[in-house]
């Protein structure tokens, strides 16, 4: 099983994912395509983990293929 605490240990030690109004306001774009299912105010929790992968993409040059 994966250890999430763990995970997100080493997460961290790269990226800021502590919740922050200014990463929410830095993603604004991407929250006005996804408000009508996460709330403005549940965004600063979630906007952290936006910037990281966009991050990544960037550098590594990459796509994200996924679904729901």
């Amino acid at each position: 099983m994966m250890d999430v605490d763990a995970i997100r240990a080493k997460l961290a030690q790269s990226f800021d994912l502590a919740p922050s109004l200014a990463a929410a306001e830095a993603t604004a774009d991407v929250h006005a395509r996804v408000a009508r299912v996460v709330p403005l105010a549940d965004w600063a929790c979630h906007a952290p983990y936006v910037l990281a992968i966009n991050r990544l993409k960037q550098e590594r040059n990459a796509v994200i293929l996924a679904h729901n």
